[in-house]
């Protein structure tokens, strides 16, 4: 109700469980008007809305059991349990002119190199600069970097612009954005995240990897 969307139909298969799949198909209003995996550019910065990590932290709490503050553990809760698409935000990027983004589904690393190979771009990002969620340092430390880079599930939008085009939406937006990188030259799909020192992070795998053994 809340985004006039309708469920309707559905598979017939017997199993030992419920199981729920779910296929979303609409139809664009112009080439110029979709936010595409395949359009970011070298010389765009990276930005974010909102935070990073809550829902692995959220995810975390409620397997492990662990003891919050009563608000922080509402709030990471409720972003791995009711997660909210930032459909208003993603409007407003088209609007701004912006043409390259995608969803952080299976992690900001993972999903971000997605977004490179099919832009035959590479990217640098800055950890100092992720905006983690408050919620997580004071119980998760040092750890609340990984699940930032890696944790997924937080369906903000990663998006790539111009830096003029980045500073026009920070006036629009009352959600928060921040930049985390840069697109660079480079193989395609590479993520390169720096650290405080400015040097490469190992890391994983960088998220959930879906056709992974």
């Amino acid at each position: 109700q809340e985004f006039g969307v309708a469920v309707i139909g559905g598979d017939i298969v017997t199993a030992p469980l419920i199981v729920i799949t779910v296929a979303l198909t609409g139809r664009g209003p112009g080439s110029r008007r979709l936010l595409r995996r395949s359009s970011a550019r070298v010389g765009e910065v990276i930005a974010i809305t909102g935070h990073l990590g809550a829902s692995a932290g959220g995810l975390r709490m409620l397997q492990e059991g662990l003891t919050l503050p009563a608000v922080a553990a509402d709030q990471l809760r409720q972003a791995h349990l009711r997660p909210q698409p930032r459909l208003a935000e993603g409007q407003a990027l088209v609007k701004a002119g912006v043409r390259a983004a995608i969803d952080l589904s299976d992690g900001l690393v993972a999903d971000l190199a997605k977004l490179c190979q099919q832009s035959r771009v590479a990217a640098r990002l800055w950890s100092w600069l992720l905006p983690i969620h408050p919620a997580l340092v004071p119980t998760f430390g040092p750890e609340a970097v990984r699940l930032a880079l890696e944790g997924g599930e937080d369906y903000e939008l990663l998006f790539t612009t111009a830096q003029a085009a980045f500073l026009e939406l920070t006036t629009e937006l009352a959600t928060p954005l921040t930049v985390i990188g840069e697109v660079v030259a480079g193989p395609p799909g590479e993520v390169v995240v720096l650290d405080e020192q400015g040097q490469p992070m190992v890391l994983g795998r960088g998220g959930w990897d879906h056709l992974a053994p």
